[in-house]
């Protein structure tokens, strides 16, 4: 691939990233800009590719903090992890969906078969009409990782990637009864209602009648 190619795959990827916040002309004209800066004085050519998406990005993160720039809306990526109960995360995944709507993209990491079943939660999920979705997260480039990757379980690899990680250490479900399974949940709700806070995503407001 010639330098102008690579340099374009570049730029698509740029702005399948940051097209959900900034308008394309705004996302072209940084990247128009560190181009040419990188193109104009560099020695090794191979290397122009890397620094322009490091420093397009860096340049992209200043203007969504800089309240001045105006931005469009952006879905939040989330990703849950537990690879030892796959329906705990689903559970949150789809708690998250159910206050964020199109305001979150929320998958689940993936995870053995043998671990993709729990009866308790499975139970919270249907009487709290909470559709277990199976999302899996299947990005793999770095531009496109999460924002947050919720790990549910503290002895989880860390290895998900993501701009940001956060470990809530969720109790296992074994051995606890309905009342004990019914708090989890609860639990569970309140962390992505707060983590969704964060991020500025609240839950609608339903009009009382």
């Amino acid at each position: 691939m010639t330098i102008n190619q690579i340099l374009a795959t570049v730029r698509e990827d740029i702005h399948n990233r940051y097209d959900y916040a900034l308008h394309a002309e705004q996302v072209d004209a940084v990247l128009d800009t560190v181009i040419e800066e990188h193109l104009g004085k560099a020695e090794m050519l191979d290397l122009v590719p890397v620094l322009v998406e490091r420093d397009a990005s860096e340049r992209l993160e200043e203007m969504l903090l800089d309240g001045s720039v105006h931005t469009l809306h952006r879905a939040r990526r989330i990703v849950f992890v537990n690879r030892s109960n796959r329906i705990m995360a689903e559970l949150a995944a789809a708690m998250t969906r159910a206050v964020a709507g199109t305001s979150a993209l929320v998958t689940v990491a993936a995870t053995d078969e043998n671990v993709a079943s729990d009866i308790k939660l499975e139970s919270v999920a249907r009487r709290r009409s909470l559709p277990l979705t199976f999302e899996e997260n299947r990005e793999r480039r770095a531009l496109n990782s999460a924002d947050v990757t919720v790990y549910l379980d503290e002895a989880e690899a860390h290895d998900m990637g993501g701009r940001r990680e956060v470990v809530w250490n969720i109790a296992s479900t074994e051995n606890k009864s309905g009342a004990e399974i019914d708090a989890l949940a609860d639990d569970l709700q309140a962390r992505v209602e707060e983590l969704l806070a964060e991020l500025g995503i609240v839950a609608p407001q339903i009009a009382a009648a």
